[in-house]
């Protein structure tokens, strides 16, 4: 089953309005009775966006990510956690969103941010959460 929500161009359009975060909200609460089901953050400098299309990636991807961080592969799901996060990070070069893209903020996918191995503070988390999914972490850890 796919994770992520098809929505309308419409309502991407919608999304991509300066009030755009208001209004959802406000169709959260009316729909479910409570706010911040879904975050929506301008992940791209471009309006807002639901945050989970950073994490979309092929399963060519997938499974180049897999092969390299396979190593990591253990029984004990905190040693593994922590050993993916520690080699991120040193693998990394810190490069700004506004050097690297010409914008103020900018969530490239994972598997970009393990490309170049450059990015800022989100680029190398989302690389991490998205590893830590692959090797079977669950969500709520």
């Amino acid at each position: 089953m796919n994770p992520f929500i098809l929505f309308s161009e419409a309502f991407r359009k919608l999304l991509r309005r300066k009030d755009a975060k208001e209004q959802f909200s406000e169709l959260q609460h009316l729909l479910f009775g409570k706010e911040e089901i879904v975050q929506f953050y301008n992940a791209r400098s471009e309006g807002y966006v639901d945050i989970r299309t950073v994490f979309q990636t092929t399963k060519e991807q997938d499974d180049e990510l897999l092969e390299y961080f396979g190593p990591f592969k253990d029984e004990d799901s905190d040693r593994m956690a922590f050993d993916v996060a520690k080699h991120v990070n040193n693998i990394m070069t810190y490069t700004s969103d506004t050097v690297r893209f010409g914008k103020p903020e900018y969530w490239a996918s994972p598997y970009d941010t393990f490309k170049s191995r450059k990015d800022d503070c989100d680029g190398s988390a989302c690389l991490i959460v998205k590893v830590w999914g692959l090797l079977g972490i669950p969500a709520s850890r």
